[in-house]
């Protein structure tokens, strides 16, 4: 999911500039609302694939950078 929304007049500025992903603002609220209403419902749900604890973290961000999870790591800070 793109988290890069911007108004019509500012992507007209940054169209040609390189390196900008950006959409307008309409649409990311668009989007939110339907997985909101997915998650809601039921429909949709986040895939959680790991859950280390702090002691785990440098652990768990090379895996990241290894693009060795699936789903969302969530660290236990206690």
């Amino acid at each position: 999911m793109l988290l890069n929304y911007t108004s019509d007049d500012m992507i007209a500025l940054l169209k040609g500039a390189m390196g900008w992903n950006v959409a307008p603002t309409s649409l990311g609220e668009r989007a939110m609302r339907e997985i909101l209403d997915a998650v809601r419902s039921g429909a949709a749900h986040p895939v959680v694939g790991a859950t280390p604890s702090f002691a785990e973290l440098p652990q768990a961000i090379t895996d990241m950078a290894d693009r060795a999870t699936v789903g969302r790591v969530i660290v236990t800070v206690r």
